[in-house]
């Protein structure tokens, strides 16, 4: 979702003994936005209607949820674009027809084609898609989030929704700057409202103020607290194995009398006997482990095949384990004042006979990539160099009448 965010959501209504439920009545509106986005404390403001709409493409339809913003509301969420661009403070001026579209709505209505640059349909209104949205997966409610289409305010409320009530905005996205200053943003918006709405000393707030960092923060007690429990029970699973096993190793050397008895009657000393018994626990422990291994990779690779969800195995030798750093560690090397590696022939000498005094070699080297890059004519082959100048001249000649 974001971080430091608060939602300030709409009152409700009442008419006829009726009363809505939050987001029901108009009493949030743009101007309220933009002079929250002058008080202390706040980075981001963003006004939002949004609704679910049926989107069309060609003979494929989809049902997600259509949002009307400002651009600032993807910095509040810390949404990227993938492909594409966002739009912009011109395009919510001038009521454009464009949209950012995410990656589920994309996937159902396009397949695998690129949806940048392609025409949607939305309420009959033609939108084109001029940005992609990276994948943000569910919120805090389950809610897929990527089932999203990103439009302009002012388009949204004039092309899409409608709006009785020029200016009015369900809610209002909120981002404080750092998580100290959250407190005294949130006194300061209420007062702010409080005054521009002309409420009376007692009187209820026409809105409701949503703290979506202590929800974040309930989600992540909770799954502390779980931590906690796993560990524990973790911990009782691993001692109770360790007395299960001392027993067994008890009953073993107890089974084994005999033997021990006749191994040192012969001259075995009593190391001798413990190292037996140590290597054969470490034998059938690392047995043990390596056919929890190979079962736990096979079980992995058995739910990708199998499913959906995708398991990554990590600690590999492959492109992102030895070799891997390795090519790391060389690309550094090729940076501009990053330390070079000595050649082979030097690594072994000592540190005052060095082969490489001053740098020699690595300009050499600089000096051929330079040649490389600029298309600089080549050296002479090592066998021309030595040569007398005449008969360098004559080799150089005769190459020249051959090549044309």
């Amino acid at each position: 979702m974001g971080s430091n965010l608060y939602i300030l959501i709409s009152g409700s209504t009442s008419a006829g003994g009726l009363r809505s439920g939050g987001g029901g009545g108009p009493t949030l509106t743009v101007a309220d936005a933009e002079a929250i986005a002058e008080l202390d404390g706040v980075g981001n403001v963003a006004p939002v209607q949004q609704g679910t709409q049926q989107l069309v493409y060609g003979a494929n339809n989809w049902s997600a949820t259509v949002v009307g913003t400002t651009p600032p509301y993807l910095d509040a969420r810390a949404w990227t674009i993938v492909s594409g661009y966002p739009f912009g403070d011109s395009d919510v001026r001038a009521a454009t027809r464009v949209a950012l579209i995410g990656q589920t709505a994309a996937d159902n209505l396009f397949g695998n084609d690129d949806p940048l640059g392609k025409t949607i349909r939305i309420r009959q209104s033609p939108f084109v898609i001029v940005g992609v949205l990276g994948k943000k997966g569910q919120n805090l409610d389950g809610r897929d989030q990527d089932d999203t289409v990103i439009i302009p305010l002012t388009t949204a409320q004039r092309k899409v929704f409608g709006n009785p009530f020029p200016g009015s905005v369900r809610l209002i996205m909120v981002q404080a700057t750092s998580a100290e200053a959250m407190p005294a943003v949130e006194k300061s918006m209420t007062a702010l409202l409080r005054q521009r709405h002309r409420m009376r000393e007692g009187q209820d707030n026409d809105f409701f103020l949503r703290n979506l960092a202590a929800a974040a923060d309930s989600a992540a007690e909770t799954t502390r607290v779980m931590s906690v429990l796993l560990g524990a029970i973790a911990s009782v699973s691993l001692l109770v194995g360790g007395i299960g096993i001392m027993n067994i190793m008890l009953v073993s050397v107890t089974e084994r009398t005999r033997e021990i008895g006749i191994r040192m009657a012969i001259g075995a000393r009593q190391r001798d006997i413990l190292a037996q018994f140590l290597l054969e626990a470490l034998m059938i422990s690392v047995a043990g482990c390596l056919i929890g291994l190979f079962l736990g990779i096979g079980g992995a690779l058995l739910t990708n095949a199998l499913t959906d969800m995708v398991i990554v195995i990590s600690g590999s030798l492959g492109p992102g384990g030895l070799r891997g750093r390795r090519r790391h560690r060389h690309l550094l090397r090729l940076l501009p004042g990053a330390p070079r590696r000595r050649p082979r022939s030097d690594r072994g000498a000592a540190p005052s006979v060095r082969i490489d005094p001053g740098g020699v070699w690595r300009r050499r080297r600089r000096r051929h990539l330079l040649r490389l890059l600029s298309g600089a004519p080549r050296r002479r082959p090592r066998s021309d160099r030595g040569a007398a100048p005449s008969v360098a001249r004559h080799k150089t000649s005769r190459l020249r009448r051959r090549c044309g």
